[in-house]
């Protein structure tokens, strides 16, 4: 059997971008052949990836105003738009590649259903299975324009509806939201959750209480400035920024007179920071299924988080490994730092009990019974 997952290219980091080097690495210890098919809007080469990458299109070849747009690896922390106008010219080498890497029979992993309807050829869902993972909350996917919405959006619900065989949900919060926007009957429909890569520990991480870390790209989605809002009603505690990304340069603005708000730019190694930290903070406005979150729960980090999306009630047991609240205010959530504090032990061993739903065992079983149970399933449908 062959998987090939599109994705944007796997070298730059970002959360699809790990999600599919690790599937690829996983899987390529069962013997089966794992292709990541690679398109960018962008030069490639920050992250090493030990899996076969076949580029649809090379960026390092363009010249003049079509390389310019493309620009270099930290095009990848600037708007969508710009990295999606520099690969208009190249759909048809796309999906021409498309085609010839995928005659039938294989399995087909899509993370963006934007970039299905642009490079993917009829004839190539209808002769492969096609797998769709869930990255984005339901309400998110169907209004974010590199999924399901922009005027595009009844075409991209059609090809979903006709050609998906199998959806790949990240928690067991997520399919009634799904089922409102997209046809389920007749998908296999599983819960996958995303995991780790980072080294197992066995016992507890000891970490000062009142560090306060955020891991993640600096972009507007992220909500930041909520952290430094929380900073500031809470001096008590020190918050450590571990990212860039387009927001950063504004960010180091509105910080500037906050004496317990650190930043640290990019870190290529994130366990460092997790044994140091002693809370984990998410006050985004959307998200999926934050890597961060499950790094944070391996390290047994207690997580305090805005529930601004369906997993984030999988992540955070309230009052177990963390707090969840409903609403965002700084005091909110300086209140649920110090109610943590006085917690600590009991929220960190929380935070180790709910490491299995993410062992790699786990989910690495879930991912090969999925792929033998599409391989059995018929094609009549298509």
């Amino acid at each position: 059997m062959k998987l090939a997952i599109l994705v944007d290219d796997p070298t730059c980091y970002g959360g699809i971008q790990q999600f599919s080097r690790d599937l690829a690495g996983m899987l390529g210890q069962d013997g089966i052949s794992v292709e990541l098919l690679a398109y960018s809007g962008a030069l490639s080469g920050l992250k090493p990836c030990s899996a076969r990458i076949v580029r649809l299109n090379e960026a390092e070849k363009r010249h003049g105003a079509v390389r310019l747009l493309r620009g270099g690896p930290r095009r990848y922390l600037s708007c969508g738009p710009l990295r999606l106008g520099a690969l208009l010219g190249d759909i048809p080498q796309i999906r021409r590649k498309i085609s010839e890497v995928l005659p039938g029979g294989d399995v087909l992993l899509i993370n963006s259903f934007h970039s299905a309807h642009l490079f993917m050829p009829h004839e190539v869902l209808r002769n492969n299975r096609v797998i769709f993972v869930q990255h984005n909350s339901p309400e998110q996917l169907y209004h974010w324009r590199y999924d399901f919405g922009g005027w595009l959006r009844r075409q991209k619900i059609e090809l979903f509806n006709r050609y998906v065989d199998a959806l790949v949900t990240l928690s067991p919060r997520e399919e009634m939201g799904l089922a409102r926007y997209l046809r389920l009957d007749g998908k296999l429909v599983r819960v996958i959750r995303h995991q780790t890569n980072l080294p197992e520990i066995t016992t507890l991480e000891s970490g000062n209480p009142r560090d306060v870390l955020f891991l993640g790209r600096l972009t507007a989605q992220k909500r930041v400035d909520r952290i430094l809002q929380v900073a500031a009603a809470a001096p008590q505690f020190h918050f450590h920024l571990c990212g860039d990304g387009p927001e950063e340069a504004r960010l180091k603005r509105a910080a500037a007179g906050l004496t317990n708000v650190s930043f640290h730019g990019y870190v290529q190694e994130p366990a460092a920071w997790l044994r140091r930290a002693g809370i984990v903070i998410f006050t985004s406005d959307f998200e999926g299924y934050p890597i961060a979150g499950i790094e944070a729960t391996a390290y047994g980090k207690p997580i305090v988080a805005l529930h601004t999306f369906p997993a984030a009630a999988d992540l955070v047991v309230d009052g177990k490994n963390g707090y969840l609240l409903e609403d965002f205010s700084p005091e909110g959530f300086a209140a649920a730092l110090e109610e943590v504090v006085r917690n600590y032990p009991a929220c960190c061993a929380g935070a180790l009990a709910e490491r299995d739903k993410f062992s790699g065992t786990v989910i690495h079983d879930a991912w090969r019974d999925l792929l033998r149970d599409l391989t059995e399933k018929e094609m009549g449908r298509k």
